[in-house]
């Protein structure tokens, strides 16, 4: 992945240079990239040949990749790169470029640590360009479009079940954002990303309050239906 000047690592990542297919060992190289930003991911990417300005190049010129790279977590390294790094911008644009219909063709295991890191940034200090980014993520996880309209993805309710099984991998207050999401395991209504998260915050937000009992009462219940014996001693103040 050479620029038409001669190696320049952050025009390969600015998305200024060409990608270079027909040099030796192209296929090599680019899986070292993609495993390269997959497992340092806080690379800002202005001077590394590993930011999602390459990833961004590489994905869209190699769909077989960029699939493979799905699988082993990219949406979640691009997630925590717009989070956190000087490129986020670009980031937003990585997880733009990702078709729809290969999020719902992701494993289960790597669905649900996406869907808990959406659901955490989303709870988070995103701008609204992200924040909306990552909304259409979450809800190309759990529903698909149809001829009759929205349902359920095929994989909606084995994620809300894996969700669940996570553990302390999960902080228990997006555990119980998921168990709240239970409502849909048997419903043919549509997970919305937008509405939900409303929801959430509505109820979280009386979680210490007086005057919303009912609320304060269902946030209760979702907390102490996910939570481990431990968690419940560590946050029996809650409950006081």
């Amino acid at each position: 992945m050479e620029g038409s000047r001669g190696m320049n690592m952050s025009d390969v990542n600015s998305c200024v240079a060409p990608l270079r297919k027909d040099a030796p060992f192209f296929a090599a190289a680019a899986h070292r990239l993609g495993v390269l930003y997959l497992s340092s991911c806080r690379t800002c990417g202005d001077s590394l040949c590993a930011g999602p300005g390459a990833m961004l190049m590489l994905c869209a010129a190699e769909p077989a990749l960029r699939g493979r790279f799905l699988r082993l977590g990219l949406g979640r390294a691009a997630l925590h790169e717009v989070q956190t790094a000087a490129s986020r911008q670009t980031a937003v644009h990585l997880l733009e470029s990702i078709p729809l219909h290969e999020w719902q063709e992701l494993p289960v295991e790597e669905a649900a640590l996406l869907a808990v890191d959406l659901a955490d940034s989303l709870t988070g200090c995103l701008e609204d360009e992200e924040a909306q980014v990552a909304r259409n993520v979450m809800n190309a996880l759990f529903r698909c479009q149809t001829m009759s309209g929205l349902r359920p993805s095929k994989m909606a309710r084995k994620l809300l079940e894996h969700v669940l099984t996570l553990g302390l991998r999960c902080e228990a207050p997006t555990r119980a954002f998921f168990h709240l999401l239970e409502k849909y395991k048997e419903s043919e209504e549509a997970f919305d990303a937008d509405r939900d998260m409303k929801a959430w915050h509505e109820i979280s937000e009386q979680r210490f309050g007086k005057r919303e009992a009912g609320q304060r009462a269902k946030y209760l219940y979702h907390m102490s239906e996910v939570m481990t014996k431990q968690e419940r001693r560590e946050w029996d103040f809650l409950f006081q």
